[in-house]
């Protein structure tokens, strides 16, 4: 009885804080949201499994609109740490999983760039240390690929 019990405190806990971060969630009120956000993502004692990552990428004009572009997105779940290793994964390595034909190399960028808020982000990043900082408000982190001439 115990057990359920706590279960179900801890589901209308986060509940309630679901709530709060729909609430809390605008820009203007970014440092309401951050506690909660932490709270949810980062559960104390908890080691983060997976990190959501969207990578945009750019495509070429379709045959019906020659003059705009248009992004393909891919979006995946990425080990916070290489499996098996306690060694982090940057992002070159986890660039390099979802779309090894654009990142052949896992520390210098040939093709593509990969950009998160407007900067060139170094391949050499820890994925989790992006997320913690760079995360946007929906928890996912957002990266960019610009084209290399």
């Amino acid at each position: 009885y115990g057990r359920r019990y706590k279960n179900v405190w801890s589901l209308k806990m986060l509940s309630n804080a679901a709530q709060a971060l729909t609430e809390r969630g605008s820009p203007d009120k970014r440092s309401a949201f951050d506690p909660i956000a932490q709270k949810l993502l980062y559960a104390q004692g908890a080691r983060l499994r997976h990190i959501p990552l969207k990578v945009y990428l750019p495509s070429s004009p379709s045959a019906s609109e020659p003059s705009s572009g248009h992004l393909r997105v891919i979006q995946s779940l990425v080990t916070p740490y290489l499996q098996g290793a306690r060694e982090p994964q940057t992002l070159g390595m986890a660039l390099h999983g979802l779309v090894p034909a654009l990142f052949p190399s896992r520390k210098t960028p040939i093709h593509a760039k990969p950009v998160l808020h407007g900067a060139v982000v170094p391949m050499s990043s820890p994925v989790e240390t992006l997320l913690r900082e760079a995360a946007y408000l929906d928890g996912w982190l957002h990266l960019g690929l610009v084209m290399m001439a």
